[in-house]
């Protein structure tokens, strides 16, 4: 679970801080905003990435395989 919730917080961190630079702009409210941002949406992502994370490790491994070696 912690590597989930590690990623998760890094991921949403630094993408919701590139978001707000774009839409945004870099403002005194700036890392108000971005911390408003992130706290929303790592709730969001992480108990997605804890329910993907063996699905996605799964297709990463049969897309993976050698079509050839059965």
């Amino acid at each position: 679970m912690l590597p989930a919730l590690l990623l998760s917080g890094a991921v949403m961190l630094v993408t919701s801080a590139v978001l707000r630079l774009m839409w945004i702009g870099a403002g005194n409210d700036f890392f108000g905003d971005w911390m408003e941002a992130w706290l929303t949406s790592w709730p969001i992502a992480f108990p997605l990435t804890y329910v993907l994370g063996p699905v996605m490790r799964k297709l990463a491994r049969n897309l993976k395989q050698d079509p050839c070696a059965t």
